[in-house]
């Protein structure tokens, strides 16, 4: 099972999305999240029809979450942008099998436990568990954040909390400056 490049784009927009209260334009989330901006549009319109994003229109407009990341959980994204979420075929409601065994196939059942610890463990977490899970990971390791992980994280400072997106070894502010 592989997400397709849309759902990946999703997760990262709702990320990017995160604490911010206000809203966030167009283009500044398909900047920091390294999103190309016509997938935006595109994802935008699924998350906006599941009741995820909100719109505000003129000059001080843009996209905000209608439910906090601690309320979205990874399947209702997976669910949002995804065709199926089954590891398998035969995993789908109509148990479609294609060798004819059905529910006596040895692989079914064995894809069916896969599919539920998916799901009960994994599927099930909210967006702010699974950020702070693997912030809790690093940590523990003692490393620093590399690589192309997209993870929401807020700057420890004496002024108000902004969201900062950490992308490869460098991260970016809310407001666009780089460190």
């Amino acid at each position: 099972m592989q997400l397709n490049i849309t759902t990946d784009y999703a997760i990262r927009f709702l990320l990017c999305m995160g604490d911010t209260g206000a809203p966030v334009t167009g283009s500044t989330v398909a900047e920091q999240a390294k999103i190309p901006p016509k997938y935006l549009l595109k994802i935008a319109r699924k998350l906006r029809e599941a009741g995820l994003l909100g719109t505000v229109t003129g000059a001080k407009g843009g996209y905000y979450l209608r439910k906090d990341l601690a309320q979205i959980t990874l399947s209702e994204v997976l669910m949002i942008m995804e065709p199926t979420i089954k590891l398998n075929r035969c995993l789908e409601p109509d148990a479609c099998c294609t060798g004819g065994a059905g529910a006596f196939c040895r692989m079914r059942r064995y894809y069916q436990r896969i599919q539920e610890d998916l799901e009960e463990k994994w599927f099930s977490r909210s967006l702010e568990e699974i950020v702070d899970m693997m912030d809790s990971e690093e940590s523990e390791r003692g490393g620093s954040r590399t690589g192309t992980d997209s993870v929401l994280q807020e700057e420890e400072t004496s002024s108000p909390a902004r969201c900062v997106i950490y992308i490869s070894d460098d991260f970016v502010e809310k407001e666009g400056k780089k460190r």
